[in-house]
């Protein structure tokens, strides 16, 4: 503010005016003179210079002045005060204070116009708390601020990072931009659930479940395993991208291992599991001298059944009857003779020769032969009670359903190594109704209502010729629902060629492969069984052999780790065991393309079930399952007399709806169809689920049938039951689908009516 100039009175003749005032004063007529003039005190403008929009405070005082007034501007002011204006240009202020005159000029610098030209995010869209850049320039600002943030530079760049979605405003003056930053939940994918570690000699079977993708495996001798810290820790590494189950080897029996697992899909980790921890057990040497020899016991085997930990917390089968229906059984061999039960078995021909127990000799001898004991080998339960009903040789109804009830009441489980059906004829095999009322009675009423848990081989007629090429499902006693079908897997990890598999297999077993190694076990005492001496790559002691094989080899097995179940758990009905088994099958011959996963998350192949049977994962999940409620069933029917067209691969459809059923989880389906058809082996059946998860069924593919007189005979499907396992766990709720496709030309049907059966709890 400056203050040109200050003016008073000024009159021309002022020497004049004073003269007359001061004879006006001599005359002592004081009040004709005038009054002390007005004057202006100060005047300033603060501040002096300003940018457009900006105001500024003009103040001021005078003296002898009634009023002031301001040029520009209206109105009259007291003789001091202030007041505010807002200049657009330089503006020159006169202030008038009853004549007394004042001026201030404010100088309006003229700036130049405040642009923001950009203003931007790194990313529109980020996660929770990640970082995110801010960066901005501007033109003719001189401040800016950011909110949320605060003063910045005019131009510049600023880290943020938004917990919940944010827009960004940035003030340059009167200008202002905004940027939104949107936060969405981070991709995340679950963690592995249901982690079992199985201790074996040398190694630690790691088995898990995971809805996708693959998992990190983190693994150390030492505890308290993060992401972070696991390359300091004893022993620490990641097996990376790693699928269930997975086998760490080159451990240190007796040594304690720590582990986590994360589930890792594309880019995506996922939280660790719990730290679990495992110790790898020997299996005990002993001193049976062939043990070395039963790989599909001993360490190293690709498929073995994993029962080191498992006989090592003494786990043999204790107090556990274990049933060989079969040809019969040498009860006096050295090796089986420690496991006989006193007077409980039974002779349907009462005139076995030893010539005629071959079979059940070996099959008792993979199941329950004594450990321990400086003789020959062992079985997988070997200290299981054994008691044979040698049926074989004299197969009638009634002798059927007397095998399947006699010592129904302490019977834990019944090895059935055979069947009424031929293998390799492509028929459909319906069971004897005695057989049928005997094998209900005993597993609804056996063993006090928990019942028998009766183990069956799936067959042999798979025909690697593909000539006439059988399915365990054509076999009305491989697929009842009272029963638990066991398949076949070689030492080299894959399904022999020969093995049946099929919708009702529920697990696999170890047995001779397609390289020709069988498994190790008892044979008749002497000359009279498969080890005469006469036979090429035999043992030396003939009292064993090393070539038994065929699902007869495999269940028995399987058996064995049924009495294992039972040992631990005796309350296990056999519905229990069904789910342990399924639940604790290991994925085998990962790269076959038939595995799929059920709708409850279990892996499952027409080939293998759900998997090779394991001892130590199923000893474990038995102690700690809960068991099944009361058995469920629900049922619908259908007669769509749908007909069938000749050699198209669309075929037709037909749809069942299940609803209120209660069934969270299915045990068994039943599925009875009849199609008049003149070659049925054209035919191949599948259920589904419609629109809904869950693994589909094939219950009937197209094959050959045998031939008779040149002709090849078919089976009729005349209200014919198929079952299938691979719901298991599944609710029962849905559409369900029956699909019917014709395969080859020149013979047409139709789909008469069909039937289905839920069983579950």
């Amino acid at each position: 503010m400056r203050i040109d100039h200050v003016h008073g009175y000024e009159p021309a003749s002022m020497g004049a005016r004073s003269f007359r005032c001061a004879a006006l004063i001599s005359a002592a007529i004081l009040s004709a003179c005038p009054a002390s003039r007005p004057e202006v005190v100060f005047f300033t403008a603060t501040p002096s210079q300003i940018d457009p929009g900006q105001s500024v405070q003009l103040a001021w005082d005078s003296k002898n002045a009634a009023s002031c007034g301001l040029e520009p501007g209206q109105g009259t002011f007291a003789p001091r005060g202030a007041t505010l204006v807002s200049p657009a240009v330089t503006t020159a202020y006169t202030l008038n204070c009853d004549g007394a005159l004042a001026f201030a000029t404010v100088d309006v610098r003229v700036a130049a116009a405040v642009t923001i030209d950009s203003f931007t995010a790194s990313t529109a869209m980020t996660t929770p708390d990640s970082p995110v850049t801010l960066t901005w320039s501007t033109t003719g600002a001189t401040a800016c601020a950011l909110s949320p943030g605060g003063t910045v530079d005019v131009n510049g760049t600023q880290s943020v990072q938004p917990a919940q979605t944010t827009t960004y405003t940035l003030t340059c003056g009167a200008q202002t931009a905004s940027v939104t930053v949107t936060v969405v939940p981070a991709a995340t994918i679950d963690a592995p659930t249901d982690v079992v570690i199985t201790a074996r000699d040398g190694a630690l079977s790691v088995a898990w479940q995971q809805t996708s993708g693959s998992a990190n495996l983190y693994f150390a001798e030492a505890a308290g395993i993060t992401q972070s810290n696991i390359e300091t820790l004893a022993g620490g590494i990641v097996h990376r991208r790693v699928t269930s189950p997975f086998v760490v080897t080159g451990l240190v029996n007796g040594r304690t291992y720590y582990l986590r697992l994360s589930a890792v899909s594309g880019t995506l980790e996922s939280t660790l599991t719990a730290e679990q921890s495992g110790v790898p057990v020997g299996i005990q040497g002993g001193n049976d001298p062939l043990f070395a020899a039963q790989w599909h016991l001993a360490a190293g085997a690709l498929e073995g059944v994993n029962v080191a930990a498992t006989w090592a917390a003494d786990v043999k089968g204790q107090g556990v009857y274990a049933a060989i229906v079969d040809d019969g059984m040498d009860v006096n061999h050295e090796d089986l003779r420690p496991n006989v039960a006193a007077g409980l078995s039974h002779d349907y021909t009462s005139q076995h020769a030893d010539e005629y127990m071959w079979h059940g000799t070996c099959v008792s001898g993979l199941l329950g032969a004594r450990d321990l004991n400086n003789l020959g080998v062992r079985g997988v339960a070997p200290r299981v009670s054994m008691m044979v009903f040698a049926l074989l040789d004299d197969l009638t109804s009634q002798n059927e359903y007397d095998a399947m009830t006699r010592q129904k009441s302490i019977v834990g489980v019944s090895n059935n190594s055979w069947g009424d059906a031929y293998d390799q004829t492509g028929q459909l095999t319906f069971a004897d109704t005695e057989w049928l009322r005997g094998v209900k009675e005993g597993a609804t009423t056996g063993r006090n209502g928990l019942g028998t848990v009766y183990f069956w081989a799936s067959g042999n007629g798979a025909d690697p010729a593909g000539l006439y090429v059988d399915d365990s499902n054509y076999d009305s006693q491989a697929n009842s629902r009272y029963v638990m079908a066991v398949g076949g897997i070689g030492k080299d990890g894959v399904r022999p060629a020969y093995a049946e598999g099929g919708a009702n297999v529920l697990i696999v077993a170890p047995t001779e492969g397609d390289d020709y190694v069988g498994t190790t076990t008892t044979d008749v005492t002497g000359t009279d069984g498969y080890n005469s001496g006469r036979e090429q790559g035999e043992l030396a002691n003939l009292d064993y052999s090393q070539t038994m094989s065929g699902t007869s080899g495999s269940t028995p097995v399987a058996a064995g780790v049924g009495a294992l179940i039972l040992q631990v758990r005796p309350q296990l009905s056999y519905r229990d065991v069904r789910r342990v088994l399924a639940h604790s099958a290991r994925k085998a011959d990962a790269n076959n393309m038939g595995w799929a996963n059920n709708g409850a998350g279990l892996h499952v192949n027409h080939e293998y079930g759900f998997g090779v049977v394991d001892a130590d994962a199923a000893v474990a999940l038995a102690r700690t399952i809960t068991p099944v409620g009361p058995e469920l069933t629900v049922s619908g029917t259908a007669a769509p007399a749908l007909a069938i067209p000749d050699n198209n691969a669309t075929g037709i459809s037909s749809d069942i709806a299940i609803s209120n059923s209660n069934i969270n989880r299915i045990e068994v389906i039943e599925v009875e169809v009849t199609i008049p058809h003149a070659r049925t082996a054209d035919l191949e059946i599948v259920l589904s689920r419609g629109g809904n998860a869950g693994a589909s069924s094939t219950l009937h593919t197209a094959h050959r049938c045998e031939r008779d007189r040149g002709q090849e005979v078919c089976s009729d499907i005349d209200a014919y039951v198929f079952t299938t396992v691979r719901n298991l766990d599944e609710p029962a709720d849905g559409t369900w689908r029956l699909t019917v496709r014709d395969r080859r030309s020149s013979n047409t049907g139709t789909l008469a009516n069909w039937a289905l059966r839920i069983y579950g709890n």
